[in-house]
């Protein structure tokens, strides 16, 4: 059951968690690399089979894994090893440890040339790219800072801690289902101790164990380690199954769990489309608020505020000009007659004032808003402001 819950449940949690969904949109990497990871904790369970064509199709399994990783984002090799180290235990501690290793030996040359051909950027100093690309996303220099519970959080700065920055949104954009039973499912399953699932498990805790200990630069919420959520999704669906299998008076709180899940993620989905990935769960609802929290990260409200101020334009057959920010991320969704006011502009002319909320940004004084671009989660009735639109007479007062 546990190796079929390495390839499902995280198909179920990817499918439906909207902050998963909602990033998936823009970043064609999260998914890919979650699926490999989770591919590869799928062989690494098949490996500790006795049976030989169980440990050739882990073997198979945890080689695509890893080169498919590698070819996603060579940075993400590092994160295969504990994956990979499972699977050399498996080796280590099987009857029939010659033959698999013998296997391995042929096999690891195959899956290193593949990744060597899959990854052209590396093909000059490949060892030098790998070790860089490591120092490089573990402690890049990104000057920005997230506004997060309320502080703005710098990588650079002094006071920088990885901890308390994942805390601080993890808390509030995980699901309350990983909040309540990450944990106790943990604990469970340690007492109930087996090789496979204490291999989960630190597959789950020793990459957070290691960005706490280095210190490491994030930013955008959550982002950068969502290809670890779906591990958890296997942790609390197997300590289910096993409470499901074992413990016949709670079958029915796990399906009550599971189902009220399920309908909280579909409902909200709904809601918040296509912004998706600003949802925060339902104990932190009432902290979704700009001054708070960055919401809209990729900015794709302004989309939808670029058709606000065409809607709104009084008059469509003169130009009219416009000023946004990020204008970088305005411009292509603006058509004539606008004109960008960075570009040309007539003193004293009236001009429209595009923003997203994300830095906290407001209307500028002076100007009147016209639109707001906002969302509800669901039974919940405070929006969360995501950009607006404003109207300005004159530039006199700016």
């Amino acid at each position: 059951m546990l190796e079929r819950l390495c390839l499902f449940s995280p198909a179920y949690f990817c499918c439906l968690y909207p902050n998963w969904l909602g990033h998936s949109f823009f970043n064609y990497k999260d998914l890919p690399l979650a699926f490999f990871y989770c591919l590869a904790l799928w062989g690494v369970i098949k490996s500790f089979d006795q049976e030989r064509l169980s440990f050739l199709k882990g073997l198979i399994a945890v080689a695509l894994a890893s080169v498919g990783a590698g070819a996603v984002k060579i940075i993400a090799i590092p994160v295969m090893f504990v994956p990979l180290l499972g699977f050399l235990y498996s080796v280590v501690v099987s009857k029939d440890r010659i033959w698999r290793l013998k296997s391995c030996l042929i096999a690891l040359p195959i899956a290193l040339f593949t990744l060597y051909v899959v990854t052209p950027v590396a093909w000059v100093e490949p060892v030098r790219f790998i070790r860089e690309a490591i120092i490089y996303m573990s402690h890049h220099e990104w000057r920005g800072c997230t506004i997060s519970a309320g502080e703005c959080l710098k990588p650079t700065g002094e006071d920088w801690s990885a901890f308390q920055y994942w805390w601080a949104w993890y808390s509030v954009r995980a699901p309350i289902l990983f909040l309540i039973f990450m944990i106790p499912c943990m604990i469970f399953l340690v007492a109930k101790s087996n090789s496979a699932r204490i291999l989960i498990i630190l597959s789950y805790l020793l990459p957070l164990s290691v960005i706490f200990y280095r210190n490491s630069a994030m930013y955008d919420g959550v982002r950068h380690l969502l290809f670890m959520f779906p591990v958890g999704v296997i942790i609390i669906f197997h300590a289910f199954d096993v409470v499901y299998n074992n413990y016949m008076k709670l079958r029915g709180f796990i399906f009550a769990v599971l189902g009220l899940n399920i309908l909280s993620f579909s409902v909200d989905n709904v809601y918040l489309y296509p912004f998706n990935y600003v949802y925060f769960n339902e104990f932190s609802r009432e902290k979704a608020k700009p001054d708070q929290y960055e919401l809209d990260y990729w900015g794709f409200s302004l989309r939808q505020a670029a058709g606000r101020m065409t809607a709104h334009n009084r008059f469509p057959d003169q130009p009219l000009y416009f000023e946004a920010h990020p204008a970088h991320l305005v411009a292509p969704f603006v058509e004539s007659p606008f004109i960008r006011k960075d570009t040309y502009y007539e003193e004293g002319s009236p001009y429209y004032y595009i923003g997203y909320t994300r830095g906290n940004r407001r209307m500028r004084t002076g100007c009147s808003q016209i639109a707001k671009i906002e969302r509800r989660h669901w039974l919940f009735s405070d929006p969360m402001n995501l950009a607006f639109v404003g109207y300005c007479e004159d530039d006199s007062s700016n």
